[in-house]
């Protein structure tokens, strides 16, 4: 060709090449393309993903509080390392953002393991906004003593939820006020300060073969808050804590609207295994929409998920440690591969909508309303009212 029109095609080659990255629309644009996603946009010009989460709060009409699963996880869906280590996985612009969904919330959670390993002190540091009210699943009152939710002058005193136990005869004890969401509240009363101002110091770890009474008396006299909650399997040779009907009562308890979830993996776990088999079916039909009372949201537990991952490789702790259990009630081809719709999955606003998309800083965040295995939301759905009865034959 002619020398010009070549060098001009090499010239628009390189203007090209110069562009990659191309901009976060365009970045989103070719996932989606290539998911077979279509082109409807993931979020709206100007929105944020805090933004997201407080809109499907704001259109929540459930009598239990927003419940929201955020995590941060490696492409290959770790959360630590293979010894359970804590691995820094968000970049600077997507922790700042978990701090804003931290704010946006009335109460954070975390498991037990979380704080013995980690150490957290669940605060509202990179952004403006109050912290939350930090939440302990700790069903056999495990947490350490010396930990910074105990401990710490920059920390909220923490609420530790725990499976029912035997606290003997009542003393300054509200014990039974808030019974009617599965929750039972015990005193919150505080040690005496000693004469310089300083609560009395307390051991550093309970002692493992100590009554659960005598942990919950350790724990209070940090000023923690000790919640007994309903037992998920009674009459089991293991109790477990019911998980989704404890966050729930948090409402009544305590008065949260809003609730997000941080881990760890045995919390995450539970929570999608909530949404993999259905809780109790609907006596009556609830408001539906986005967020809302809707079948689909009493089966899952979890009304919203915001996921961040990081653009590396662990190989260490899955943050779903075990296979979610397939929905049972459908009859498929042994040969055939399971349909994705046996499983939960996120959605947008509506059922038929594709999750948000976005990316923050080095990172992506996908977001959306957490929806039911197929079996799962279909057994929570109010059954049909019976006919008129025909005179018998």
């Amino acid at each position: 060709g002619h020398p010009a029109s070549c060098a001009a095609g090499r010239g628009s080659v390189a203007k090209r090449a110069r562009v990659w990255p191309p901009p976060q629309e365009t970045q989103i644009d070719l996932v989606r393309d290539r998911a077979g996603l279509g082109s409807k946009p993931s979020m709206m010009p100007g929105a944020t993903v805090p933004g997201c989460v407080q809109q499907a709060q704001d259109s929540h009409t459930a009598p239990w509080p927003f419940i929201c699963l955020s995590f941060a996880q490696s492409v290959d869906g770790s959360i630590s390392d293979r010894e359970g280590r804590m691995i820094a996985l968000s970049c600077p612009a997507a922790m700042r953002m978990t701090h804003e969904l931290r704010a946006a919330h009335d109460a954070i959670v975390v498991g037990v393991g979380t704080v013995k390993k980690d150490n957290p002190s669940l605060t509202v540091r990179l952004c403006d906004g109050r912290t939350p009210l930090p939440v302990v699943v700790d069903s056999e009152l495990e947490l350490p003593l010396d930990c910074k939710l105990l401990t710490s002058p920059s920390c909220r005193k923490p609420v530790v939820l725990c499976l029912p136990f035997d606290e003997g005869p009542p003393r300054n004890s509200c014990r039974g006020a808030e019974r009617e969401g599965g929750i039972s509240s015990d005193s919150t009363t505080s040690k005496p300060l000693s004469t310089d101002g300083e609560a009395d110091q307390a051991p550093a770890i309970a002692s493992p073969g100590a009554s659960m009474a005598t942990r919950a008396a350790a724990l209070r006299s940090l000023g923690a808050t000790v919640l007994q909650c309903a037992d998920a399997t009674p009459g089991a040779r293991r109790p477990r804590l019911d998980l989704v009907r404890a966050l729930r009562s948090l409402g009544p308890a305590l008065g949260v609207r809003s609730v997000m979830v941080e881990g760890g993996s045995r919390i995450i776990g539970s929570l999608l295994s909530a949404a993999s088999v259905p809780r109790v079916p609907r006596g009556a039909g609830g408001a539906g929409g986005a967020g809302g009372g809707s079948a689909v949201s009493e089966a899952c537990g979890v009304d919203y998920c915001v996921i961040t991952v990081s653009p590396v490789f662990v190989g260490g702790t899955r943050a779903v440690p075990l296979p979610l259990a397939p929905d049972a009630t459908t009859r498929h081809d042994a040969s055939a591969p399971r349909p994705r719709a046996d499983f939960p999955g996120l959605v947008g606003p509506g059922d038929d909508d594709a999750p948000g998309v976005a990316t923050v800083g080095t990172d992506m965040v996908l977001f959306g309303r957490l929806q039911a295995s197929s079996g799962a939301a279909r057994r929570a759905e109010p059954a049909p009212p019976a006919g008129p009865r025909g005179p018998r034959p």
